[in-house]
């Protein structure tokens, strides 16, 4: 019984490794996604601007 659930919790804390690594991928990604958004923006309002 003892083994069984510190296997759980061993479990559960590789799950909640990866989790906490893709949710830090996924906000390096978001804010690299969001720079390049701003970016574009000021690119654009340049060239309305510029016309």
């Amino acid at each position: 019984m003892s083994f069984q659930i510190s296997n759980s919790t061993e479990f559960n804390r590789q799950i909640g490794q990866t989790a906490q690594g893709s949710q830090k991928l996924a906000l390096k990604w978001l804010g690299i996604g969001i720079k390049a958004f701003f970016e574009f923006m000021v690119q654009a309002v340049r060239s309305i601007i510029g016309r």
